[in-house]
């Protein structure tokens, strides 16, 4: 047992030495003479109206982390003592292509994945062409009313008076609406993956 210990304190190292030889040398290898951690980014939103969104992760700590949207520098900041980063991307109008890239003081740099955002801030037109403001339908035959019309954007979602009524690709939609009896205010909103939102509200009657 004794022996082993000798080999392994005195042993091995010389006979690294002996292999690298008189000129050989070593190597120290820090934190800093690697790269940063590839910045981790949380979940981004497919779309968006605004004109800027927030971009939050974690990569190695204390390190200079710079957004990269649409291959142009942006903000930049310092990772905290977790690594954890946030930062503000400014968006231009259509896609948007976002990059996290981190440096450290060796000037050692990772980037991110990239994602796509897209900004969208056109409202939704609404064009309703059935039934007309201030219809009154009388008869039971005439209690169930058809709502027909089109959206400018064909993946919007849209509700009458809450109940999801179906758009087809090309924006049409159509639903069936039963009127409760006396005056009824109905309430048209649609609203797509960006967030915007229009409404549209009209006023019909039905009597028995």
């Amino acid at each position: 047992i004794l022996l082993i210990g000798v080999f392994v304190k005195w042993g091995i190292p010389f006979f690294l030495d002996v292999i690298s030889g008189p000129s050989g040398k070593k190597v120290k290898i820090t934190e800093e003479s690697l790269p940063p951690i590839i910045p981790q980014l949380s979940a981004l939103p497919e779309a968006t109206f605004s004109a800027s969104i927030v971009v939050e992760g974690f990569t190695d700590k204390e390190v200079e982390v710079t957004a990269v949207v649409n291959d142009q520098n942006g903000d930049t900041a310092i990772t905290d003592k977790d690594g954890a980063f946030s930062l503000t991307a400014k968006l231009a109008d259509g896609e948007n292509r976002i990059q996290i890239k981190a440096k450290n003081g060796d000037q050692k740099e990772s980037a991110s994945v990239i994602k796509i955002v897209t900004r969208d801030d056109k409202p939704i037109n609404i064009t309703l062409d059935s039934p007309k403001d201030g219809t009154e339908f009388s008869g039971k035959t005439n209690q169930v009313v058809e709502f027909r019309g089109k959206l400018d954007k064909s993946e919007a979602d849209l509700t009458i008076n809450n109940a999801f009524a179906r758009v087809m690709s090309d924006g049409k939609f159509s639903l069936m609406f039963r009127l409760s009896e006396g005056d009824s205010e109905i309430k048209i909103v649609a609203t797509d993956k960006a967030g915007n939102r229009s409404e549209k509200s009209l006023r019909l009657s039905f009597s028995l």
